[in-house]
């Protein structure tokens, strides 16, 4: 069956997916590649839309959750973190991003105040997931995962295989980058959640997509609940007509990016031909400079091979004075006798 809904690309689809707290769910743990078992939201949740050539829409949320690892025995534990989600429609905008992940390290997820006054915080490691529309590295793979290894710089770098040091988990994080439009259109069966993000665009202003699923899929699986939600919601004139409004904003931002990184690039050719400019005038400099140096030595060899000649003339007329014979002078010089004959 083909099911037609709204396109989750955007914040405000985004958005509702996520309250979906079972598809939030899964969609994360098909990502992280760990089972969570308990996924809540953060009240803090946060949505930023600005338009500047330098700023671009970011959508964030937070959660805790509860993760389902093993150490390394096969034992089984529950692990809790802070999971902390960004979305950009261009690309990484890297000092939002960091001031953002700044943000999340120096916030602590509880403060105890004892009797004394004294505060005791306590902080959970972080996960960092970033959904971004554009592909800004088309060597990477649609969705990274950047992890967290130890090793013993002192012994040759060997992998260290023993228990996780809290403080270590607490100034790392791991992190995973989802590259929307490098998604293939088909997944593995574990991965399934994300075909939501590639449906067929079915309208200009690309605010519907389409997609085929199993009627059985489509009414007893997370990503069918979360299509029957979207698609609910395509009769919604309020929420339609929000991502008309975030398209329109994203069109601004997008133009005046494109517009500022073309601006970029044509300043740096001018840059490069400036550069290439005066390097060749350098070089041109250069071989004026060893031109004038080679005349300078050719003018020398001149001068050098006429005092040779002068000298050598110099023996010849010393010779005569002295009555040798013109065949003899030959002989000595190695100059021919007309030459010889012509010196006075």
């Amino acid at each position: 069956m083909i099911i037609r809904y709204l396109n989750p690309r955007y914040d405000t689809i985004f958005k509702m997916l996520l309250e979906n707290n079972e598809f939030a769910q899964e969609l994360i743990s098909v990502i992280i590649g760990r089972e969570i078992v308990e996924l809540i939201a953060e009240p803090q949740e946060k949505s930023a839309f600005k338009i500047d050539i330098l700023k671009v829409v970011v959508y964030r949320k937070d959660y805790r959750a509860k993760i389902k690892t093993t150490d390394k025995n096969g034992k089984e534990l529950i692990e809790t973190v802070r999971i902390e989600m960004q979305k950009s429609s261009i690309s990484p905008h890297i000092d939002r991003f960091r001031e953002y992940i700044g943000a999340e390290y120096a916030k602590p997820d509880k403060v105890e105040v004892d009797k004394g006054g004294n505060e005791t915080k306590t902080y959970l490691p972080i996960i960092s997931l970033f959904f971004i529309e554009r592909t800004f590295n088309k060597s990477l793979p649609a969705v990274l995962g950047v992890g967290k290894k130890y090793f013993d710089v002192l012994d040759n770098r060997k992998e260290y295989t023993g228990k996780p040091d809290k403080y270590v988990e607490l100034l790392t994080h791991e992190a995973y980058f989802i590259q929307l439009n490098k998604l293939p259109e088909h997944f593995k069966e574990k991965h399934k959640v994300l075909e939501l993000f590639m449906g067929k665009i079915i309208d200009n202003e690309e605010i519907f997509m389409e997609i085929e699923i199993d009627k059985a899929v489509y009414m007893n699986s997370i990503i069918g609940r979360a299509l029957f939600e979207l698609a609910g919601k395509i009769g919604d004139k309020h929420t339609v007509e929000q991502v008309k409004i975030e398209r329109k904003m994203i069109q601004t931002v997008n133009s005046n990016y494109y517009q500022k990184e073309l601006i970029l690039k044509q300043r740096l050719e001018i840059l490069k031909n400036k550069q290439a400019i005066q390097q060749s005038k350098q070089e041109l400099q250069q071989n004026k400079q060893e031109l004038q140096q080679n005349k300078q030595e050719l003018q020398q060899s001149k001068q050098e091979i006429q005092q040779k000649d002068q000298a050598l003339i110099n023996s010849v007329k010393a010779m005569l004075k002295t009555g040798m014979s013109l065949e003899e002078i030959q002989a000595i010089t190695q100059l021919p006798l007309e030459m010889i004959k012509t010196i006075k």
